[in-house]
């Protein structure tokens, strides 16, 4: 299951580069150095939760480098929770005109465990305009920095961004 949705985002983010334009120009670029907010939803699809919404924050020096910070809210039978917080850099490769792939780290804190851990992963977006995108991807998630990488999973998130 995970193969098929990361095989479909990435099929996803062909489509809408090739129906977008056949080349960047990088005056008509609609990525620069940018101030925007995020709603997006992550799963991993064998949580016990049953929904959750992640409100994030990034901030871009240029078009390529960024700082991002997410905090997630899940929706458990016992009600919302939120108990973790991650922060850290992006990498953005604008590859036309309004797509681009996004790398990026974070470490993530969770004060209810007191652990630290990490995200490594990536995602495209697709800008509507110089204001609204469209994002989706995934994330390697290893919750216990003390543990190996083996004790990770993957997330698969999509969202919505606000460019000020």
């Amino acid at each position: 299951m995970k193969k098929i949705v990361l095989t479909a985002t990435m099929v996803w983010a062909m489509i809408l580069s090739v129906a977008a334009q056949n080349n960047i120009n990088k005056t008509d670029s609609l990525f620069g150095r940018e101030f925007s907010v995020s709603l997006s939803t992550i799963t991993d699809f064998e949580s016990d939760y049953r929904h959750n919404l992640t409100v994030g924050s990034s901030f871009y020096l240029n078009e390529y480098i960024g700082a991002e910070v997410l905090a997630p809210v899940y929706l458990e039978e016992g009600g919302n929770v939120l108990d973790n917080v991650s922060a850290g850099l992006n990498l953005r490769l604008p590859i036309l005109r309004n797509v681009a792939l996004v790398g990026r780290g974070l470490a993530n804190y969770n004060w209810e465990t007191d652990n630290w851990g990490g995200v490594a992963g990536g995602f495209v977006e697709f800008r509507l305009n110089k204001k609204w995108g469209l994002f989706a991807g995934a994330d390697y998630f290893f919750p216990n920095i003390n543990r190996t990488f083996k004790d990770g999973n993957w997330t698969y998130n999509g969202g919505l961004r606000l460019v000020f």
